[in-house]
């Protein structure tokens, strides 16, 4: 196994021995620095990620690898509440918060997690500050500090089932809305919020409203991953519809599709489940059988968006 250990005390000798004029400023990089001993300097994640634990040794360095970890996530931990608790009127206040709850969850703290969620979301944090951009805690171009909480706290409710307090975090999201430059960021954010709600209505056994949220992104449309939702959406459907209901519901969809115009282009929409849905076009699609590209040349619109609905693992799948 390599010498994790030398290397962290080696950067944890360096940290120390590097000050600033702002002793905050010096606090927090500190905490930085650590953190990044995980999933940057010396990949430590990705190693726990890739070992095969069916084998004694590789297993034995799992372990070692998780506890390694666990006292890093401590330590960088402390660099930030040590921020917290003695720079209240520091610049670096929220992000500190921030990365405190971050890291709270990921060492199971939640109660610890969720007070600094809350703290965050009773501030006068601003979401549109300069984010971290490329790496580390705050990965993004803005800080987006209320509409995270929201979405962590979300996230810790869900998984604590305490789906109605889930549903209220959930819904301040459109207080707190996402943002970003990127058309691609957006879509993959709206998955997530929808998969968010989803998840907490069915906990709390309310298919319909699950299903107002997850068939609207059951079409991958090239912006975002929708393998999650998806697979909610057929694990909903199965478990409340017979196999003569799914088959007669997609038998109408098929027949439902009609050609309407949005934003001055026109778009294929489904009816399933009394709800109308968009389908994808195929645009993002590469055909390299010619006579498939000859036969969908010849097909009408209505046509060729049957065909897509057809083709999709949506329907596949049912």
């Amino acid at each position: 196994m390599k010498n994790f250990t030398f290397l962290i005390l080696l950067a944890f000798s360096s940290s120390l021995i590097a000050q600033n004029e702002n002793e905050d400023l010096a606090i927090f990089s500190k905490g930085e620095a650590v953190y990044n001993l995980i999933y940057e300097d010396f990949d430590i994640q990705y190693e726990i990620d890739h070992l095969d634990t069916t084998k004694v040794e590789e297993k034995i360095e799992y372990e070692l690898l998780r506890e390694m970890k666990s006292s890093i996530l401590e330590r960088s931990l402390e660099y930030y509440e040590e921020v917290i608790d003695n720079y209240p009127n520091s610049q670096l206040l929220y992000r500190a918060l921030n990365n405190a709850a971050l890291i709270s969850n990921q060492l199971d703290y939640k109660e610890e997690a969720i007070e600094y969620y809350n703290q965050i979301l009773n501030s006068e944090a601003n979401d549109k500050e300069e984010g971290g951009v490329g790496s580390g805690l705050m990965a993004e171009p803005y800080a987006l500090y209320k509409n995270r909480a929201a979405k962590s706290l979300a996230e810790i409710y869900i998984s604590q089932k305490k789906f109605n307090e889930a549903l209220k975090y959930i819904d301040l999201t459109s207080k707190y809305p996402y943002q970003h430059f990127c058309g691609n960021e957006y879509a993959a954010d709206e998955i997530y919020i929808a998969t968010l709600y989803t998840k907490a209505y069915l906990g709390l056994n309310k298919v319909k409203e699950a299903l107002d949220y997850s068939p609207p992104h059951i079409f991958f449309n090239g912006l975002a991953d929708n393998s999650e939702i998806l697979i909610l959406a057929l694990e909903t459907i199965e478990n409340n519809f017979s196999k003569k209901e799914i088959d007669s519901e997609l038998d109408k969809g098929l027949k439902s599709i009609k050609m309407v115009v949005k934003e001055d282009y026109q778009v294929g929409i489904v009816n399933l489940f009394d709800r109308n849905i968009q389908l994808p076009d195929d645009s993002f699609i590469s055909y390299t059988n010619e006579s498939e590209l000859n036969e969908i040349e010849n097909l009408s619109e209505k046509e060729n968006y049957q065909r897509i609905f057809k083709n999709s693992k949506f329907y596949k799948s049912l």
